[in-house]
């Protein structure tokens, strides 16, 4: 009879003990996007109140101190295993937070890159409005279809953003409100068709940087809702809504802001090309 019951009770222990790996197999299981750290320290925490729990039932007088006792591997493995567990789970858990901090900072910087395609898409939004004769002659190249789309905005980039005093520069083409109408020109559509090409190579370039913290699944999502703001903008079957490119440069200008923002940049050092999502806007 004692047999037996030493075989279920350490049938129990080894059964506890391939939990604690299948439990920490469950937790490197999690998406990426999601922190292990606090499950992780939760794990060490029920392996500590284990231990308590195993070394008080040894107290004299109470009911497994015989037990314990009588069969000392056993007691010694049951002792020893939540011990085990709690300097695992404690290391794990110090080493995800030092991760996550690394994730953090790593994807703060993929923020500040993303801020550049939400720039450009905004500034070439502002020039539906222009003719298509002024755009020619400050950007000669926009309408060529060879290379990176909206790459062409790096020329002149002096000439847009605001001066030493906070005011829009003249040669900003969103220093000036946005038509209520446009004609719909070839020339147009493709440029909106440019901001689409650009806005997913902002995805496909930083998106797995963004996705290693916790909220860059969110970040991905608010770009890909820029994107489909701007499709219809692009479709040739639909008349070019103006009110519908408004939204999409409040859009940018919102995220473009909050990304700088998250990026750990300060008030004071923000870019010169940022403007609120409100500015010029009507």
């Amino acid at each position: 009879m004692r047999l037996i019951e030493t075989a279920l009770i350490g049938l129990v222990f080894i059964g506890a003990s391939y939990g604690l790996f299948w439990v920490r197999r469950w937790i490197r299981s999690t998406p990426a996007n999601k922190s292990q750290d606090v499950p992780l320290r939760a794990a060490a925490l029920v392996c500590l109140v284990l231990f308590i729990v195993v070394n008080l039932s040894d107290w004299p007088g109470t009911v497994l101190a015989d037990f314990w006792a009588q069969h000392a591997i056993l007691s010694a493995t049951a002792s020893t295993l939540p011990l085990v567990g709690v300097g695992y789970f404690a290391f794990e858990a110090h080493d995800q937070r030092t991760q996550d901090r690394l994730d953090r900072s790593v994807a703060a910087t993929g923020r500040g890159g993303v801020v550049d395609h939400l720039v450009d898409i905004d500034v070439a939004l502002a020039l539906i409005g222009w003719e298509h004769t002024a755009v020619k002659r400050r950007w000669p190249t926009f309408d060529d279809r060879e290379g990176r789309p909206l790459r062409w905005l790096r020329q002149e980039r002096a000439l847009i953003g605001r001066d030493a005093v906070g005011a829009i520069l003249p040669t900003d083409p969103r220093r000036s409100e946005l038509p209520h109408e446009a004609r719909a020109d070839l020339w147009q559509r493709d440029l909106v068709d440019q901001c689409i090409r650009r806005v997913m190579a902002g995805i496909k370039e930083w998106g797995p940087i963004l996705s290693r913290s916790s909220d860059g699944q969110q970040d991905l999502i608010d770009l890909g809702d820029i994107r489909l703001g701007l499709l219809p903008l692009a479709d040739h079957s639909r008349p070019l809504s103006m009110s519908d490119m408004k939204k999409v440069q409040r859009q940018c200008r919102a995220l473009a802001l909050a990304f700088e923002e998250r990026s750990g940049v300060t008030e004071q050092n923000l870019r010169s090309e940022l403007l609120l999502h409100t500015e010029r806007i009507q």
